[in-house]
């Protein structure tokens, strides 16, 4: 459900089971639709060597969040100096908010413009205006491709509300995505 590397040595080397999902399995995606993962004879994305839906490199096998939420003054990837930080008046941060900002190539349904397997690593499908998705509790629901950034980034978080204060998030709310 999470991505790791053989070496164990990286911050995103995480060992997780459903016990660790602390928001909440009817709000934490587990699987989206990407019409632009599977099989491909090697690219530029792949470094040239063949791939397929069993590799895990992430682009042909799972869809990851943007990583534009970490953006600031200083540069583009600072996450510790973006704005995540929950205001004192329960606001989570503004920087949440680009997790599906539009027209950031990270958003979803954007690989509508790509043609290249595993070039776009974000939720994507043939269908106008949103994607199929299903969750930690195996419910099924359609997530509109203008979901607001923050209650996206809130379900792709299994634990938001237990991360640190810099980047801890608010409960979502389930009017906020649900149809």
């Amino acid at each position: 459900m999470f991505l790791g590397t053989s070496s164990g040595t990286y911050p995103w080397d995480v060992s997780t089971s459903p016990q660790n999902i602390e928001d909440g399995a009817s709000s934490t995606l587990l699987l989206g639709e990407n019409m632009l993962v599977g099989y491909s004879a090697g690219t530029d994305v792949s470094g040239g060597l063949p791939t397929n839906w069993a590799t895990p490199f992430p682009n042909f096998c799972l869809f990851v969040g943007s990583d534009n939420v970490c953006e600031c003054p200083s540069g583009p990837t600072c996450c510790y100096a973006a704005p995540l930080t929950t205001s004192s008046g329960g606001v989570d941060g503004i920087g949440w908010a680009s997790a599906n900002q539009q027209g950031t190539f990270e958003n979803i349904n954007y690989g509508y413009n790509l043609t290249v397997e595993g070039s776009f690593p974000y939720l994507y499908s043939n269908h106008t205006g949103g994607v199929n998705t299903v969750f930690c509790d195996g419910s099924c629901r359609f997530l509109k491709s203008s979901i607001d950034g923050t209650v996206y980034s809130k379900l792709l978080t299994p634990a938001g509300s237990r991360l640190t204060d810099h980047y801890r998030q608010l409960p979502v709310n389930q009017d906020a995505y649900v149809q």
